[in-house]
């Protein structure tokens, strides 16, 4: 998994965020931002 590789996180802990079974810190949080290349509150952003 790309986003797993590029924020050094393992893939079945990226799993877990997405399916809301963990609460990533901010730093971590911070690192998935930087690996997608977007700002931290575009993660935040609802789309609508």
């Amino acid at each position: 998994m790309y986003l797993a590789s590029e924020a050094g996180l393992d893939k079945s802990y990226i799993g877990s965020i997405e399916r809301g079974e963990v609460n990533p810190s901010v730093k971590l949080i911070t690192r998935i931002a930087e690996a997608l290349g977007v700002d931290i509150l575009e993660l935040f952003r609802q789309s609508r």
